[in-house]
């Protein structure tokens, strides 16, 4: 598909892809991750991009998004993610890069553990390659964040970091996920990336709602 309609103000498309191994399209290279729904519209801040990603039962012809779609300026980026117990943070990183996102990124991490099955992520999982992404240093216009079922994974710490590292942000709200314990260890490296960044304004939420405010 082409977007090729400058004077159309409103769009709404809204495209739901196969299940069947033939016509998958994958979001990276590996092929680890893909595409369930996509939708594109306009809302007042411009292109809102918003994918349902999950994990592939079986490939044997797959294409990729950007071979697919040449995508418009976006302006915000909302995942929903099936993650199966996979580390997304490469993922997610690939996907910035393909559309660069220049206002927001969601995440919504989906744990409804009876709709999906948590599979066993060993070292050199594919969800895990490029094994350097946690250090690239890129450019990404990023100014607000948002990732819903937070659980301060190690890997999670890892993603928060490079955001920080690598956006101009000014709002970060993570809501947590259930049973997160306000004593864990990803809980307090979370609060030394916002100590080490004053100037971002930073919110954290109980799965309920309620703010946390941390000192």
């Amino acid at each position: 598909m082409s977007l090729l309609a400058p004077k159309v103000e409103n769009i709404l498309w809204n495209c739901g892809v196969s299940f069947y191994p033939e016509k998958n399209v994958v979001i990276d290279v590996s092929g680890m991750w893909r595409l369930k729904n996509l939708k594109l519209q306009t809302e007042e801040c411009g292109f809102v991009l918003s994918l349902d990603v999950g994990r592939p039962y079986s490939i044997t012809h797959a294409r990729k998004l950007q071979e697919m779609f040449h995508l418009p300026d976006i302006s915000v980026l909302e995942l929903c993610v099936e993650t199966c117990g996979h580390v997304y943070g490469a993922m997610v990183l690939n996907l910035l890069r393909i559309c660069n996102a220049k206002q927001k990124l969601n995440v919504f991490v989906d744990c409804r553990a009876s709709w999906t099955t948590v599979e066993a992520c060993p070292p050199d999982c594919l969800c895990n390659q490029p094994q350097n992404w946690r250090n690239q240093n890129i450019y990404l216009s990023l100014e607000e964040v948002e990732i819903v079922n937070f659980k301060g994974s190690g890997y999670e710490i890892d993603f928060l970091k490079l955001l920080f590292r690598c956006a101009p942000l000014m709002t970060v709200t993570l809501k947590l996920a259930a049973k997160v314990s306000p004593s864990s260890r990803g809980r307090k490296e979370t609060y030394k990336i916002f100590k080490a960044n004053p100037a971002v304004e930073c919110h954290v939420y109980r799965k309920r709602g309620k703010e946390i405010i941390y000192a």
